[in-house]
């Protein structure tokens, strides 16, 4: 939604390198905050956070290829604390996440 934004505003790139990691720090904060509030039923979100994770690496990987001129600080932190909230979830429920991996996809 907020590419199509800023598309139809004149494409001023600031979705790429704004709006979407702050939606990434966001959804991360967010998935945190779950992770530690409700750790007994965490299997629910164990999916949530997989698909934010992949978002995070994949998007901010294609972001940094595209845009390698503009100051992609915002890109780095999202990044950053992406891998920092999958390794505390993987410490506290690192059994739990993989269990969810197992029953979702077969494996």
């Amino acid at each position: 939604l907020v590419v199509i934004i800023d598309y139809v505003f004149g494409g001023k790139d600031w979705a790429f390198v704004i709006a979407i990691p702050i939606i990434l720090i966001l959804s991360n904060i967010i998935m945190l905050i779950l992770t530690i509030l409700k750790s007994k039923r965490y299997n629910i979100y164990a999916i949530y956070q997989s698909i934010i994770f992949a978002f995070a690496v994949i998007s901010n990987i294609l972001i940094l290829i595209v845009f390698r001129e503009k100051n992609m600080i915002l890109n780095w932190i999202s990044l950053v604390f992406s891998l920092f909230n999958l390794n505390v979830v993987l410490i506290v429920n690192g059994r739990t996440m993989v269990n969810e991996w197992k029953r979702r996809f077969h494996v």
